[in-house]
C-alpha cells in the first residue's frame, strides 16, 4: 500500500526559502485554496516525486510546474526574485510502518533528470541518512535494482504485472501507466 504522509515544495531564493509543507493524515484529505493558490502544483509534485509527471499527458513539457518553481517567485511586495533552486520532498510509508522521503530537484543544485534520491527516513529526519541514488524513465528502472519504479514496487508491496515489449520479451508494467 502507498501512503503519501508529508508534501514539501521548496523554492529558494537570495531573500530565502518559499514553498509549502502539507502533512497528510490518514484518510480522505482535502486541500481546498482559492484558485492560483497551488492545489495543481501540489498534485502535480506529488506525480514528480513519484516518478509519475509523464502520465499527467505533459510528455513533451520537461516540468510540470509554474514559474515560481522554475523562473521567479513574487514575495508578498509584489518584487520578483529569481529562483536559484527548486526541490520536492514527498515522505511516503508501506502502510505497514514503514517510511522514505522522496527527493526529486526541480531546478538548480546539480539537478539531476531522471534521478530520484530515496531516504529511509521521515521529512524530519532525511539529512541525517544516506539516501540511495535511483534512475528512472529509463531503460530498466522497473526491474534493476537501482531503478527507481523497482524500488517503489517493492516498498509499497505492488506485484506489478508483465507486459509484453516491443522486442517480444516480457517487463513489469510501468506503474506510470496506471497512475
Amino acid at each position: 500500500m502507498l501512503e503519501i504522509k508529508r508534501l514539501k515544495i521548496i523554492a529558494k531564493t537570495s531573500a530565502g526559502d518559499y514553498g509549502v509543507d502539507i502533512p497528510f493524515e490518514n484518510g480522505l484529505f482535502i486541500l481546498r485554496v482559492e484558485n492560483t493558490h497551488g492545489k495543481s502544483t501540489c498534485m502535480n509534485a506529488i506525480a514528480y516525486a513519484l516518478g509519475m509527471e509523464k502520465s499527467l499527458g505533459l510528455a513533451d513539457v520537461k516540468l510540470p510546474f509554474p514559474p515560481s518553481l522554475t523562473k521567479e517567485i513574487e514575495d508578498e511586495d509584489g518584487i520578483e526574485m529569481p529562483v536559484i533552486s527548486s526541490l520536492v520532498l514527498l515522505e511516503i510509508g508501506d502502510g505497514l510502518g514503514k517510511v522514505a522521503t522522496i527527493k526529486r530537484q526541480i531546478l538548480g543544485g546539480g539537478a539531476e533528470e531522471n534521478i530520484a534520491h530515496v531516504y529511509p527516513a521521515t521529512i524530519n529526519n532525511f539529512e541525517v541518512t544516506i539516501p540511495q541514488k535511483l534512475f528512472l524513465h529509463r531503460e530498466g528502472d522497473t526491474t534493476r535494482d537501482l531503478g527507481f519504479y523497482h524500488w517503489l514496487s517493492k516498498f509499497v508491496g505492488w506485484d506489478l504485472p508483465t507486459v509484453p515489449t516491443i522486442d517480444g520479451r516480457e517487463a513489469p508494467l510501468y506503474p506510470a501507466v496506471f497512475f
